[in-house]
C-alpha cells in the first residue's frame, strides 16, 4: 500500500531543503498540473506471481554480468539533466528510506530497470541500452522537490515522456506494481505508433522521390533516342 506523507511524523523532522538551486528553474510541463487521478484496479495475486516470474527470469539472464542503471537524482539538476539526456521514456520513482513498502516496492522497480533499462557493467559502463530509463529520487533528501511535484504519497511514479514533459503520475504500492508496467507500455506504443507513422510517411516521400527519378531518367533517354 501506499503511504501518505501526513500520516509519518518521520517526514515531518525529514525535510531538508535543498540547497543549490532553486525551484522556479523546474519547467512547467514537468509539473503535471491538472492531470486526473483514478484508482488503480488491485491484480490477483496469480497475476503477481506471473509478473515475478517473468522479471525474475531477466534477473538470472544477467546475473554476474549487468546490473540495472537507476540514476540516483541528488539534487534539482540532477532531476533536470536526467530528463533532458534523451528522449526515451523516463520512470521516476520517489521513495523513502524508512518506508517498508518503498523497500518492497524497489525490488520489482529494480528488476524492471533491468528488464527495460540500460545495462551497466561493474564499472559502470553501458552494455546494452534500453526502452527506458530509470531514475530514483530520495523523499527525505529531496522534500522541496518532492512536495513541488505533488509527491504526497510513497512510494510514488512519475513517467515523462520527451517534449511532452509529465504524462503520468500516481501513488503505487507494491502490490499495484502491475500498474507501473501497464502505464510505461502505454506510452511506449504510443511513442511506436508515432515512429511507425514517421516511418510510413519517409517511406512514402523515399517512393514518390523514386518514382520522378525514374520519370525524369525516361525522359531523358527517349530525348537522346530521339535526337538520334
Amino acid at each position: 500500500m501506499a503511504i501518505a506523507m501526513t500520516a509519518s511524523p518521520q517526514t515531518v523532522n525529514a525535510f531538508v531543503p535543498l540547497p543549490t538551486q532553486s525551484l522556479s528553474t523546474i519547467p512547467l510541463h514537468l509539473w503535471g498540473f491538472g492531470q486526473k487521478k483514478s484508482e488503480p484496479t488491485p491484480p490477483t495475486e496469480e497475476e503477481l506471481q506471473a509478473l515475478d516470474k517473468g522479471l525474475n527470469t531477466v534477473v538470472k539472464k544477467y546475473a554476474g554480468v549487468a546490473r540495472p542503471q537507476i540514476k540516483s537524482v541528488e539534487e534539482i539538476k540532477d532531476f533536470l539533466e536526467f530528463l533532458a539526456e534523451d528522449d526515451r521514456l523516463c520512470v521516476v520513482k520517489f521513495h523513502a528510506s524508512w518506508c517498508k513498502s518503498c523497500q518492497k516496492f524497489g525490488i520489482r522497480y529494480k528488476k524492471l530497470a533491468l528488464q527495460e533499462g540500460d545495462k551497466i557493467d561493474r564499472r559502470g559502463a553501458v552494455l546494452e541500452k534500453g526502452r527506458v530509463r530509470f531514475a530514483e529520487v530520495e523523499f527525505t533528501a529531496n522534500a522541496d522537490l518532492c512536495k513541488t511535484l505533488g509527491v504526497h504519497k510513497l512510494p510514488y511514479i512519475h513517467i515523462y515522456s520527451g517534449s511532452k514533459g509529465r504524462v503520468a503520475d500516481f501513488a503505487c504500492g507494491p502490490k499495484n506494481f502491475p500498474l507501473v508496467i501497464e502505464k510505461m507500455n502505454k506510452f511506449l506504443d504510443k511513442e511506436m505508433s508515432h515512429f511507425d507513422k514517421t516511418m510510413e510517411a519517409g517511406s512514402a516521400l523515399g517512393d514518390h522521390i523514386a518514382t520522378e527519378l525514374q520519370d525524369q531518367h525516361f525522359e531523358e533517354a527517349a530525348s537522346k533516342v530521339r535526337k538520334a
